[in-house]
């Protein structure tokens, strides 16, 4: 309503909101680094049933500043199936002025393509947004909004939300056999400064995993989330063959797959594999579902992980003591014979 976007304007245009404690100052104090626009529409003249409500109809400059004070926010931004409100911010001229650090967008009913080509400028041009979900239905999405995406250089971490009904076409968004999947393209510009890297619920299948694989080892990825995807024992054994070359990954997280349902002798095999990467590359630190392997690959798992996390060193409770002795461990991590 129009009295509450004056309202809440002093809270979104200042960081710091004082206190006035005069008669009729009823404005909070307020720090806050998020904001929520969730199931949000404006309240027009149809809503106005009384003369009462007619104060409540938000005019066209009502609109107009409280789209502004969302795109200047300089704090986290959520839109949540408010779409009036989000195809309202991405019709003004504001999105050329969008400072918003962290934006989300979950939406269940389709973006029109006007709206998702608007969406996509908005994002290349929007150099301080730094971690963007786009969490909507890929339906009839313009190739300008892909070309835009795989040109955010700027943006450090990229989610796609963990809603596994939404429609995704996984080889236009993600990776696919041409090679020209919007992540991948952007994962293969050297300028690219992403570092979080969550493809959790994308129906990600094993092609899809080994086209990407091979754009990441030249990345800044340190996360790598692949959670409730369809990765197999194949797709997950050609992932470790790039995995040594990963030298700034540090956490891979890629449990709930079909590979961890497989057959004990192929989970260990996996487990192998992936030892033999982590054994290569002392810059991964953490990975995820490490029980799901045979109890041999996990004991072998957990002790090359530890001597990452300790930089290739080791410790262990002295049997004479109840100190702890620190021994080095040789380049390829394994243990000094004492």
């Amino acid at each position: 309503t129009r009295p509450l976007i004056h309202r809440l304007l002093p809270l979104l245009q200042h960081d710091d909101v004082q206190i006035n404690h005069s008669p009729g100052n009823d404005i909070p104090i307020l720090h806050y680094t998020s904001v929520y626009v969730r199931y949000c529409r404006f309240f027009s003249e149809a809503d106005a049933t009384t003369a009462d409500h007619n104060d409540d109809v938000c005019t066209p400059d009502d609109k107009l500043s409280l789209l502004s004070a969302l795109a200047r926010l300089g704090k986290s931004l959520s839109f949540d199936n408010s779409g009036e409100i989000l195809s309202a911010l991405l019709s003004t001229p504001e999105i050329d002025r969008f400072e918003v650090p962290r934006f989300h967008i979950c939406q269940e009913s389709p973006l029109s393509n006007l709206e998702l080509a608007r969406l996509g400028v908005m994002m290349e041009k929007s150099v301080k947004t730094v971690d963007f979900t786009p969490e909507f239905h890929y339906v009839d999405v313009p190739e300008a909004f892909y070309d835009s995406l795989a040109n955010c250089i700027h943006l450090q971490a990229l989610h796609f939300g963990d809603k596994p009904e939404k429609i995704f076409p996984v080889s236009k968004v993600i990776a696919g056999e041409d090679g020209n999947g919007a992540v991948e393209r952007l994962l293969r510009n050297p300028h690219n400064q992403l570092t979080t890297l969550d493809l959790d619920s994308t129906d990600l299948e094993d092609h899809h995993l080994i086209a990407l694989a091979p754009s990441l080892p030249a990345s800044k990825v340190k996360v790598l989330i692949l959670f409730f995807n369809n990765i197999h024992p194949h797709g997950f054994q050609e992932l470790t063959k790039h995995l040594a070359n990963m030298r700034s990954l540090n956490r891979l997280w890629i449990g709930n797959n079909p590979w961890t349902k497989a057959a004990p002798k192929v989970r260990y095999e996996c487990g192998l594999a992936l030892s033999k990467a982590l054994a290569q590359n002392p810059s991964i630190t953490e990975v995820s579902d490490l029980k799901v392997f045979p109890q041999e690959a996990c004991r072998l798992l957990c002790y090359i992980l530890s001597l990452n996390v300790g930089g290739r060193k080791f410790f262990r409770l002295s049997s004479t003591s109840s100190s702890f002795v620190l021994l080095s461990s040789s380049a390829d991590g394994t243990l000094p014979e004492q």
